[in-house]
């Protein structure tokens, strides 16, 4: 689930992201062995640095039930790891 967290908000920013907290991890119905699992991603908040993506899981056909969802905080870092401001115009896209 982390890394489709990352994958969402790389892809929204088009910057370096890591992984700065796990918010929550619910598993509200069981998946069975041998289904298909969908996972879906959507970035929820986006801040100066952070943002937070939602990773939801569903299991079996097209109309399947959620079995998991997971919320994550994701930081944009620059390459010596440090904090780096998002830009304004994401805030915009997500926050509204």
């Amino acid at each position: 689930m982390a890394r489709v967290a990352l994958s969402a908000a790389g892809n929204l920013i088009r910057d370096r992201v890591v992984v700065a907290a796990v918010t929550s991890i619910d598993y509200p119905r069981p998946l069975r062995a041998g289904q298909m699992l969908r996972l879906h991603a959507a970035v929820t908040r986006v801040g100066q640095s952070t943002m937070t993506v939602v990773v939801t899981g569903q299991a079996g056909a097209l109309d399947a039930t959620q079995v998991l969802k997971g919320v994550f905080e994701i930081e944009a870092v620059d390459a010596a790891g440090g904090s780096v401001a998002i830009d304004s115009k994401h805030r915009k896209d997500v926050n509204t």
